[in-house]
């Protein structure tokens, strides 16, 4: 239980930001203090249900940076529609060059992180294993 906790927890603060930087952009102004209430809130909602979700701590973490890696993704399209049509593409360049990094770094150690070992166990037949002894 105190793990969940500790995932919600840390989860939040990895998972707001970014959260709030869409928001943000979409918005095209910076949050006041309402909004920023209510972004911490959603945000905060938004993590107990993955962490709720999730089956062990380790799928929890790799729903939160999968989402992480979304919201980063998000980023370039949520600024475009909230600059003027002129400076779209400067905006989206721009945005979109310093969201790609932490964007695949999320995805990546989403990816890596939580995954369930497979082991593949491959049996020869007796046929097969007397065919391959003789033709030594």
């Amino acid at each position: 239980m105190i793990y969940r906790i500790l995932t919600a927890f840390f989860g939040f603060l990895l998972l707001a930001p970014i959260g709030n930087m869409v928001v943000e952009a979409a918005l095209g102004r910076p949050f006041d203090t309402g909004d920023a209430i209510t972004g911490v809130v959603l945000w905060s909602a938004v993590v107990i249900a993955i962490v709720y979700k999730a089956p062990t701590c380790a799928k929890a973490w790799r729903r939160i940076f999968l989402t992480c890696g979304v919201l980063c993704f998000a980023v370039p399209l949520a600024k475009m529609g909230s600059v003027p049509p002129a400076f779209a593409g400067a905006a989206v360049v721009g945005s979109g060059i310093v969201s790609i990094f932490p964007g695949t770094f999320f995805l990546i150690v989403g990816l890596l992180t939580g995954r369930n070992k497979q082991i593949i166990i491959i049996k020869e037949s007796e046929g097969a294993q007397a065919r391959t002894s003789h033709e030594g």
